[in-house]
């Protein structure tokens, strides 16, 4: 590509000095930092809003801003299962430690854990109750059509 014809626009910050260029820079990264916490802070009143609604939706004329709040389960809390599954259903939703290149923690299928949990009835139930925390709350925010 020849680029002999193309004109030369020059950096904005081309003429700063170092410290100068450096500390717009940090600026930026506060800046940054700040908007960051500012974001969490309004994610986090609007699901207080929704929670408060027993909503998991807050809809205006043309933006609607949904949550999606995951269940987390505590991988130590579910152990009492190996009690309460039989060894057959056990294999399908626990991994236990083990090593590999580096030491793997035991593990439970949660999708698999519910399934059977409902089937084992109560005990299971109160068990994976028990496991069960919220996770860190996503939410969508998008323009309406309309």
């Amino acid at each position: 590509m020849n680029t002999s014809n193309v004109a030369y626009e020059p950096r904005p910050h081309q003429e700063k000095s170092d410290e100068a260029l450096l500390d717009s820079y940090i600026l930026c990264l506060e800046a940054d930092a700040a908007i960051h916490e500012l974001k969490l802070g309004l994610e986090a009143e609007m699901h207080q809003r929704m929670r408060e609604r027993g909503a998991v939706a807050i809809f205006l004329d043309h933006y609607v801003c949904e949550i999606k709040v995951p269940n987390v389960y505590d991988q130590k809390a579910l152990t009492p299962l190996k009690e309460v599954f039989g060894e057959a259903d056990l294999e399908t939703c626990y991994t236990p430690a083990h090593q590999e290149v580096k030491e793997v923690q035991e593990q439970w299928n949660t999708v698999k854990v519910l399934a059977l949990a409902r089937r084992y009835g109560n005990r299971a139930q109160a068990i994976v109750e028990h496991a069960k925390s919220e996770g860190r709350p996503s939410f969508k925010f998008a323009r309406r059509d309309g």
